[in-house]
C-alpha cells in the first residue's frame, strides 16, 4: 500500500540505492564469516549485510550458497580449504527430574530461571501440566558451551569398549591413566584402535575410596548420587557450574550418573 502511494506517504523524493553486487559461492562447510571475511580481505559486516539470515554469522554444516562480494568468489573457493570450521554456541542446560508436587514456577525459582525459559527448552505448551519423574533441560545463565561428547569418568572400570570417536588419549583421559600404560596392558604397538575392541584398563587406586569425597591432586573426588545434576553438585561445593564443567571436561549436554566421579575444589 505504501509502496503504491510514495507521495502520500512523503517518499516520493527518495532515491534507493542501487542493490549490492554479489556474487554466490556454494560451500560445503560450517565456517564463521569473520574467517571468511579475512581470507577475502573484505569486512565482517559486509559479509553479514549480504548474509543477514545467518545466526551467529555461522553457516550450516550443509551446502550453502554464500553471497560474497562480486569479483571474489574465485578467492574463496581457492582458499576455503584453509578456513576452519566453527561450531554455534549453546546455550548451557542442566537437567531436572521432576518430582511429585513440582511445579515449573518451583522448578524455576529454583534453579534463578524463567518459566518461560524452561517451557521453550521442553517445547511444553501448558505451564501448569508437568509428569512426576520427567526429566527437564533448564536453561542457565551464564558462559554458552560448545557443545561436545559427553564424558563419563569410570575410574573403577577395568575395561573399556571402544566406541566410534574413541582415541587412547581421550580414553586415558577419562579414566585417569595414561596412553603408555594402556598401551603396555594391551600390548599395542601403535595408536590404532577399531570399534568393539575391548581395552584393558589399569586400576586408579587414587579413586578406589567408597567415600563420596577423595583428595586427588589439586583436588577433591565426589561420586555422584541418585538425584544429582551439575547445578546442585557446584551450589553444594560452593564452585562456580562454568569451572565444575570445564575441569570434568563436560559440556551442557554431558549427563552424570550415580557412581560417576567427579573432580571438584
Amino acid at each position: 500500500h505504501i509502496i503504491e502511494n510514495l507521495d502520500r506517504y512523503g517518499f516520493d523524493t527518495i532515491q534507493p540505492d542501487s542493490p549490492m553486487q554479489y556474487e554466490e559461492v556454494d560451500v560445503e562447510k560450517q565456517i564463521h564469516l569473520k574467517h571468511v571475511a579475512k581470507a577475502l580481505g573484505t569486512s565482517e559486516r559486509q559479509l553479514a549485510e549480504l548474509n543477514p539470515e545467518l545466526r551467529y554469522k555461522i553457516l550450516p554444516p550443509d551446502r550453502y550458497l554464500l553471497k560474497v562480494p562480486e569479483g571474489t568468489g574465485i578467492i574463496l573457493t581457492a582458499k576455503l580449504g584453509d578456513i576452519p570450521v566453527s561450531k554455534p554456541p549453546t546455550r548451557a542446560v542442566v537437567y531436572h527430574r521432576v518430582r511429585r508436587g513440582e511445579t515449573l514456577s518451583i522448578i524455576a525459582k529454583k534453579y534463578r530461571t524463567r518459566v518461560r525459559s524452561i517451557m521453550r527448552a521442553n517445547n511444553l505448551r501448558r505451564s501448569h501440566y508437568i509428569v512426576a519423574g520427567r526429566l527437564l533441560k533448564i536453561p542457565v545463565s551464564g558462559r554458552r558451551y560448545r557443545a561436545s561428547k559427553p564424558v563419563v569418568i569410570s575410574p573403577g572400570a577395568s575395561t573399556h569398549r571402544v566406541s566410534s570417536g574413541d582415541s587412547l588419549w581421550n580414553i586415558a583421559k577419562r579414566y585417569g591413566t595414561t596412553t603408555d600404560k594402556i598401551k603396555k596392558l594391551n600390548n599395542l604397538e601403535g595408536n590404532d584402535l577399531h570399534i568393539g575392541q575391548i581395552l584393558k584398563l589399569p586400576k586408579n587406586k587414587s579413586l578406589q575410596s567408597n567415600t563420596s569425597l577423595a583428595q586427588v591432586g589439586n583436588y577433591k573426588v565426589y561420586q555422584v548420587r541418585p538425584g544429582d545434576s551439575p547445578f546442585a553438585i557446584a551450589q553444594q561445593h560452593n564452585m562456580n557450574l562454568n569451572r565444575l564443567l570445564n575441569i570434568n571436561q563436560l559440556s551442557s549436554r554431558s549427563k552424570i550418573y550415580p557412581g560417576q566421579r567427579l573432580y571438584i575444589e
